[in-house]
């Protein structure tokens, strides 16, 4: 169990290989987040992430110690909530969840902290990896630039609006995002270039004569 001074009792912490094999959670960061202690399992109004009760718009998210704005897809504005994480797990290094007794370098922190730290790529060769979820596919690439460099990179694509269609549900969304990480070192220095991009669009299946239900 990981213990700081700052944060002797409010500290969950996951690792590389716990966020894989996390039971149920199917390398969604969001899932695993919600099983802690203080974090509530689900809310009646969405997917928002609570923390002892607060705000969803009171917590804070950490990349690499950089603040992100969220961490979903969908995301209602105002909220920290979505149904599908835009982090890529294979970059996932180790993941800290706070739930009180935030550290003085996190400012703004009102209900909770997710700190999340990128692993570096393989310094050896190129290495490629292909997941196929349930709906999704992504593509993470890794390789060495030069002696001192080191790359990894990820795309992801999902294809729940083709499944949505075929049930006949009336919206269909379709979301995709990017991940980059490029790390440089020379003597006792290191350069660290990060990127996280995503795009979500949601269209109204509609048929030639849609019910008056359809549209509502």
């Amino acid at each position: 169990f990981k213990k700081t001074a700052e944060t002797p009792l409010s500290i969950t912490s996951f690792n590389e290989s716990e966020i894989r094999r996390f039971p149920g959670a199917v390398m969604d960061i969001t899932k695993i987040i919600k099983t802690c202690p203080g974090v509530a399992p689900k809310t009646t109004f969405g997917y928002n992430i609570i923390f002892r009760g607060g705000a969803s718009h009171e917590n804070r998210f950490f990349l690499d110690g950089i603040e992100i704005p969220s961490i979903n897809h969908f995301t209602v504005q105002g909220a920290s909530g979505g149904p599908v994480s835009l982090i890529n797990t294979d970059f996932i290094q180790s993941l800290d969840v706070y739930t009180g007794g935030f550290p003085a370098e996190k400012s703004n922190v009102l209900s909770g902290i997710l700190d999340l730290k990128q692993r570096d790529a393989r310094h050896d060769r190129l290495g490629m990896r292909f997941t196929l979820g349930a709906t999704e596919a992504a593509l993470t690439l890794e390789t060495p630039t030069g002696k001192n460099g080191n790359m990894i990179l990820s795309g992801r694509k999902s294809f729940s609006e083709y499944l949505f269609k075929s049930i006949g549900l009336p919206v269909l969304p379709n979301y995709s995002d990017i991940q980059y990480r490029h790390k440089y070192r020379w003597g006792k220095h290191e350069l660290t270039l990060i990127g996280l991009g995503a795009l979500d669009y949601s269209r109204l299946n509609i048929t030639e004569d849609p019910s008056e239900s359809l549209l509502y």
